[in-house]
């Protein structure tokens, strides 16, 4: 998978050639209603999939404390797009100059710079500053000039529309099995930038080190990950502060095993 930053996109000229399906997102956790605009992405066999997304989420920049951390890095979520089948994926670095741009001067900038024929986006996208841009007007601004926009709608579980806030407030509380159908995967703690204590038996790792949200605290099953993807069974530990485990061995990935 192509991986190219936003800056360097827009300074090529029309990078893309070959005409372009793209979706925009955060896209945290690529949970299911995540992957409903992906899979619509794929499905236009005649145009290559892609993906816009973010260095971290917007919101640490505009609202710091309305964000309790992600559900998955970015590491992980590159690896499921390319997992998907997606062909390449622009990165945005996120900033207050970013953010000033309007919807329509963004939109017209994906444009410039690849072919692109299909955007595909969920009924509750917004982009721009003060996210001026909706779905429906990002349609009338493509489609006048020859890109179909498709709107998907949400994915629902137990009656509700899927979203990262509401998988993330599970994950808090402790409630594993939810978050995991809602995310169509087991939740997953990526530790291969994190500095783990403790040499042998007991380790141990503050919670502030990690990005992606955790429980607030119990004993959980968990699979312990190492380098080459070799997975030991095991209990994690959380209290308030620290997450904390028993392992001989580097652990580069930590997977919640749900037990209803």
């Amino acid at each position: 998978m192509t991986v190219i930053g936003w800056d360097a996109f827009i300074g090529s000229v029309q990078r893309k050639s070959a005409p372009v399906a793209l979706s925009i997102g955060v896209f945290d956790g690529v949970h299911r209603g995540h992957q409903a605009l992906i899979g619509r992405v794929l499905e236009e066999r005649s145009l290559e999939p892609w993906l816009l997304t973010f260095s971290r989420n917007p919101v640490l920049s505009l609202s710091p404390r309305r964000h309790a951390g992600d559900l998955m890095s970015l590491r992980h979520k590159l690896e499921a797009f390319a997992g998907m089948g997606i062909a390449g994926t622009i990165i945005v670095d996120f900033s207050r100059d970013f953010s000033r741009l309007k919807g329509a001067v963004f939109l017209s900038l994906i444009r410039e710079h690849c072919a692109l024929s299909c955007l595909v986006v969920g009924e509750d996208f917004h982009c721009g500053s003060e996210m001026d841009t909706g779905a429906e007007k990002a349609k009338i601004l493509l489609e006048k000039d020859g890109v179909r926009v498709d709107i998907v709608p949400p994915i629902f579980y137990s009656g509700e529309r899927i979203s990262s806030t509401r998988i993330r407030n599970h994950v808090v509380a402790g409630s594993l099995a939810p978050a995991e159908a809602m995310l169509g995967r087991r939740y997953r703690l990526d530790l291969s930038a994190a500095t783990v204590e403790g040499f042998r038996g007991r380790k141990r790792l503050d919670k502030e080190a990690l990005t992606q949200v955790t429980p607030r605290s119990g004993s959980f099953p968990a699979l312990f990950e190492g380098p080459g993807g070799i997975a030991k069974e095991g209990i994690l530990d959380i209290d308030e502060k620290c997450i904390s485990w028993h392992y001989d061995g580097a652990v580069e990935a930590i997977t919640f095993v749900s037990i209803g």
